[in-house]
């Protein structure tokens, strides 16, 4: 798993505005309001604490360093 690899969840967590993971019930939360909201059709939701507006980490230096 790539969360497995030396520093690289630290550097998603620094790069992610809310600062954390999400919490299973917090995903579980989505989940069920896309199940009840009959109004929506093929909606996509970000889950990731505002990750997606800001830079991703370099996963290919993470990669090398582990894999050196």
């Amino acid at each position: 798993p790539s969360m497995s690899v030396p520093g690289l969840e630290d550097d998603y967590l620094a790069n992610t505005p809310l600062g954390r993971s999400g919490t299973p019930e917090e995903i579980a939360d989505a989940a069920i309001y896309m199940t009840h909201a009959s109004w929506l059709t093929g909606e996509s939701l970000d889950l990731n604490g505002g990750a997606h507006l800001v830079k991703y980490p370099d996963l290919l230096t993470h990669f090398r360093r582990a894999t050196a």
